[in-house]
């Protein structure tokens, strides 16, 4: 599930983040949720010309590794 947390527009309107949760579950039912920006560059006609999607996976790293372990 994804939780929006807030969009942000650049000054010059040509850029867009999305800032969100999400709640993932490991394949062994293990929770890790993470956060996500997805930066979006918006050309002249107004539709999204880049996506840029940045994960913090780093808090769910043990228990990614343990689930791959085991």
């Amino acid at each position: 599930m994804l939780t929006l947390r807030k969009t942000l527009v650049s000054a010059d309107v040509a850029t867009v983040a999305f800032w969100f949760d999400f709640d993932w579950v490991l394949a062994n039912g293990t929770p890790a949720p993470f956060t996500v920006v997805d930066v979006a560059e918006i050309g002249e006609d107004g539709l999204i010309t880049r996506l840029h999607i940045v994960y913090d996976t780093h808090p769910i790293r043990e228990s990614w590794v343990a689930q791959n372990e085991g």
